[in-house]
């Protein structure tokens, strides 16, 4: 197997992914960030998977505040890709929080005791549990934590990178990750590149994923790491030999995005809302605190 030197740890390249060089070099790519039609998703579980055989391109399945999806995957013959047991988390103060378990059974334990009842008005939007929550849960399982899309999207507080910048979260809570997702191809180029920055900054591992929600989506940004088995790869992320190489989505592209996903969120429109509100709410008053000084 060609193993590179340590340069190649950690590097971020924003190209379309070179799958066929990526083996021969004796690595894997997967996309890390992936929904299906057990979240906010339209794609099932048995088209991603011939389109990820058809690509060879591995990927973790990450539905939101669900692990029915990598369930249904681990019933289904999916032609020796590496499929990673995952779960997005939405927290109650904002950041999402991808999750990459070594064992589907873990995941599942740790969806039974943590998430499923902390599960609020819609699925797809944030639980009861805070970032730190979450994190200090995690750490009672074999599993990788990475912040997802780590700016968030537009004026939405989806990342934990934007949440502390904007004062929500202390800066020690970064440190407890094990990555950050330094390549979303829903974010803008700048978003993606303080991201990587920041992960580096901060010695973290890194990831990268389409954060896909149509099967055209599916290996549009991979992550890259060592070839021998899942937990060979995880334990590259976790040990910073990872890398991302991957382009990010065009205005089209991103509203195809919002199309996939906002019939499903719509199902949920006024427990949604309810759930900003409270999600929210600490925020608007400290604003309205600062105004009447």
């Amino acid at each position: 197997m060609t193993r590179p030197d340590k340069s190649f740890y950690r590097e971020i390249n924003f190209s379309k992914p070179d799958i066929a060089s990526v083996y021969q070099d004796g690595f894997i790519p997967v996309d890390m960030h992936f929904h299906t039609s057990h979240s906010d998703a339209f794609t099932s579980v048995p088209q991603l998977l011939r389109f990820a055989t058809k690509r060879k391109t591995g990927v973790a399945i990450t539905d939101h505040n669900a692990v029915s999806g990598v369930t249904e995957a681990g019933t289904l013959p999916h032609n020796n890709l590496l499929i990673v047991p995952g779960i997005e988390v939405s927290a109650f103060d904002g950041p999402h929080i991808l999750l990459y378990f070594y064992d589907t059974e873990d995941l599942s334990l740790f969806f039974r005791e943590h998430v499923r009842d902390s599960i609020l008005g819609s699925p797809y939007l944030a639980i009861s549990l805070t970032t730190e929550a979450i994190i200090r849960a995690s750490e009672d399982f074999d599993c990788v934590t990475s912040a997802a899309h780590p700016y968030g999207y537009l004026f939405l507080n989806k990342g934990v990178l934007k949440c502390y910048a904007k004062g929500y979260l202390e800066e020690s809570i970064i440190r407890k990750f094990d990555a950050l997702e330094v390549l979303s191809a829903g974010l803008p180029r700048k978003d993606n590149v303080k991201a990587y920055n920041d992960a580096i900054n901060y010695d973290l591992g890194i990831t990268g994923g389409s954060d896909g929600h149509t099967p055209y989506d599916l290996g549009s940004v991979v992550t890259i790491g060592e070839a021998g088995d899942l937990d060979d790869f995880l334990n590259s992320i976790k040990g910073k030999k990872s890398s991302v190489t991957g382009t990010e989505k065009n205005v089209f592209g991103k509203i195809i995005l919002a199309g996939a996903s906002m019939p499903k969120h719509m199902r949920y429109f006024f427990p949604s809302m309810r759930v900003h509100y409270y999600q929210n709410k600490p925020r608007i008053l400290n604003t309205l605190k600062r105004y009447r000084r």
